[in-house]
């Protein structure tokens, strides 16, 4: 049975990657091709924070900000130091868990709303530096990146593919997760603190720890961005930014990997279908959220769930505690 739900949490990942791959090697629209990439970026954007708020179910308003992070500081790297683009992404993935881990010790001991006003204090005061240190950041124009290489190679032309690669990687990432000992430790969390700290799970390690992974993967995609098109500001990485990150996760399905690449994906390509309706996208991002939560109260990804074999909703039907003892024993040898 478990490799069945794997498979299921993997089937919104498989259909993009092939779409993804047809697209990239077919076409030669270069339109295309940035759609293609963002909508990989949004995944990785929206997995890292179903991780933190789906799994661990600690709610975040300023993931924009560690995407900002990422961006900005591998591209200040690499224009101000002359580090080649694969020394400057180990450097900044490791300077944005490090930062995630020191600013999860004080926002972590919040909960709910106040944990949600405290990460969106972050990713407003990421927000402003980017706007107002202009000798650095290049202010609201926005600031120039270096073509990617990698050991002297300039990979500008394969970097879908890069991103494509890193995407999958991030998914099994995240599958796995959810998998592990640290993922029912997280869910165990999620659903009662107190009792995951009777149960002898060190909540504040765990918590810790899945706010430092989140925050470095919404860096990573940071990275990618930049270097996809070459060219950021501050307006990528605003509010706006991390409300739609969190509107992707919801209409997904909250908790589910598979729904975060489908949530990713149905947000990114809803502008194209709404074309010349800017001024009403934000109204109709919201009656898209409204329609999912009236209708598919556990997101977009459970329409796919929905259609199983009979034979395995009939084994599911037949043993649906059949790894409940399992779990428990887990809980007891988590430290």
């Amino acid at each position: 049975m478990r490799k069945a739900s794997v498979l299921r949490e993997s089937s919104g990942i498989i259909v993009f990657i092939i779409a993804a791959l047809l697209i990239t090697f077919f076409s030669t629209n270069s339109y295309y091709l940035g759609i293609v990439g963002l909508c990989a970026i949004s995944i990785i954007l929206t997995l890292s924070l179903n991780m933190l708020f789906g799994l661990a179910g600690q709610i975040s308003f300023g993931h924009a900000g560690f995407y900002a992070l990422g961006a900005y500081i591998s591209t200040i790297i690499e224009s101000k130091f002359g580090i080649s683009f694969e020394w400057s992404l180990i450097i900044t993935l490791v300077l944005c868990f490090l930062l995630s881990w020191i600013i999860a010790f004080p926002i972590l001991k919040l909960k709910d709303h106040y944990l949600g006003m405290a990460t969106l204090a972050f990713g407003l005061l990421i927000f402003t530096i980017s706007m107002q240190w202009v000798e650095v950041t290049g202010g609201p124009s926005g600031m120039p990146v270096l073509t990617p290489t990698i050991f002297g190679m300039d990979i500008s032309t394969v970097f879908n593919e890069v991103i494509l690669v890193a995407t999958i990687v991030v998914f099994i990432f995240c599958t796995s997760i959810y998998h592990s000992k640290l993922g029912i430790a997280l869910k165990a969390v999620a659903a009662d603190e107190n009792a995951a700290k009777a149960a002898g799970v060190d909540v504040v390690r765990y918590k810790t720890l899945i706010f430092s992974l989140s925050g470095a993967m919404a860096a990573f995609a940071g990275i990618l961005y930049a270097h996809l098109y070459l060219f950021i500001s501050p307006e990528a990485f605003s509010i706006h930014t991390s409300i739609m990150i969190l509107t992707m996760v919801v209409i997904g399905g909250l908790g589910s990997n598979s729904g975060a690449v489908i949530g990713a994906i149905f947000i990114t390509l809803l502008p194209e279908f709404i074309e010349g309706l800017d001024d009403m996208k934000t109204m109709i991002y919201g009656v898209a959220l409204l329609i999912v939560l009236l209708f598919f109260p556990n997101g977009l990804v459970k329409i796919f769930h929905s259609f199983k074999p009979v034979k395995v909703r009939k084994v599911e039907k037949e043993i649906p505690h059949k790894n409940l003892s399992k779990t428990k024993s887990n809980a007891s040898d988590l430290n």
